[in-house]
This record gives structure tokens, sequence and C-alpha cells, in this order.
């Protein structure tokens, strides 16, 4: 019982990194309208994060159905090893990816700001728009 609730909790991981991929690269493409966000960046390290995703969801399938025999001590070492490395590269990937985020959300925040703070051109001028109209 246990190994098939193992096989089926790594088909859903790697069908949900498939998802998260589509949706990143669907997001980047700009369709769901807001790209504030939205670097090929970003999606790299996205698309990243779900490979791993999906590699755990792999390695975790493999082992429920017994391609990889975890009762070989030497087996159950090289698995438990890869799962840490992928635990280490997801950790890094999402830390990198928070930092970066915040990093360009705070960038973007003043330059919008800054814009709004500039006094207005000729062109947008409320008096410019009034004597042309009368």
């Amino acid at each position: 019982m246990n190994d098939s609730i193992t096989q089926i909790f790594g088909i859903l991981m790697t069908a949900a990194a498939g998802v998260l991929a589509i949706w990143e690269y669907r997001a980047w493409r700009g369709y769901y309208g807001d790209n504030f966000l939205l670097t090929r960046r970003r999606l790299r390290r996205r698309l990243l994060i779900a490979g791993v995703l999906a590699g755990f969801g792999v390695l975790l399938g493999l082992e429920g159905t017994g391609v990889i025999p975890i009762r070989d001590p030497r087996l159950f070492l090289a698995y438990a090893a890869s799962m840490l490395l992928l635990s280490v590269v997801l950790l890094i990937l999402a830390g990198a990816d928070f930092v970066d985020t915040v990093k360009h959300a705070s960038t973007e925040s003043l330059r919008e700001l800054e814009r709004s703070l500039q006094p207005p051109t000729d062109d947008e001028s409320p008096s410019a728009d009034n004597e042309t109209s009368h």
C-alpha cells in the first residue's frame, strides 16, 4: 500500500511540475495580462524549479514501482543523496527567485514612482488641453 501511495504521489508531483512549467511559460508570453514581474531570467529559473520538482516526482515514482530497490544500502544511499541534492538545488533556486523578484519589484516600483512625481510635459499639461479645446 505504501509503495502505491509513493507511486501516485510521484505521478502527481511530476504532473504538477508540468502544469507549473506551462503556467510560467504562458504567463511570460503575456496570456494572463500583468507582465510586471515577468522577465526571461525568472522564466528560466521557474522552468528549472519545475524540472527539479519533476525530478522529485520521477524518483518517487521509480521508487514506488520498485525500479529503484531501496532495500540495498548502496542504492538507498544513492537515492537519498539524489533527493538531498535535488532539495538543495530547489532551495537555492527558490531563494534566488525570491531575492530577484523582490529586487525587480522594488526597482520597478521606484521607477513608476519617479515617473508619477515628474512634472507633466507640454503635451501632457492640462492647460495645453484647455487651450486647444477652445
